[in-house]
């Protein structure tokens, strides 16, 4: 029989053994960047519905702000891309804007690497591809 300081003892030695290997809980953010780069676009949409409360209410910190909006418009630009939905193409071209506004703003986003240089550069491409126009028109 287990008793209850070995039950604690076990739980606290998983959760250590866990938070070592990086298997700690991760953000709507961090699990929709995982299912954008595995090509899995409605669950990436999915996931940062979940997190748009929190980044309009300005909770995720600016790092997890920036990642935000670049995945959120990458996943509406792939969408449109895969099936032609020019309603993505709408929704995801003002978060394209933001995102690449906000990377070109903030000198820690480029300084400390918040965003990989091919998601940048994919932002760039997305900007162009959808035809952004001047800022205020979404």
């Amino acid at each position: 029989m287990i008793t209850r300081a070995r039950l604690v003892v076990l739980t606290l030695a998983v959760w250590a053994a866990a938070m070592s290997t990086g298997c700690s809980p991760k953000t709507p953010v961090d699990r929709a960047q995982s299912a954008y780069e595995g090509g899995d676009y409605p669950t990436a949409l999915e996931k940062l519905e979940d997190a748009e409360l929190a980044y309009a209410d300005g909770r995720l910190g600016p790092e997890y702000e920036l990642r935000y909006l670049a995945f959120r418009g990458l996943t509406n630009y792939r969408l449109w891309k895969e099936t032609g939905d020019k309603g993505a193409r709408r929704r995801g071209r003002p978060f394209v804007r933001r995102a690449l506004e906000r990377w070109e703003s903030v000198p820690a986003a480029k300084a400390e690497g918040w965003l990989d240089e091919a998601v940048v550069k994919e932002l760039q491409d997305a900007a162009k591809d959808v035809a952004l126009g001047p800022p205020g028109e979404e």
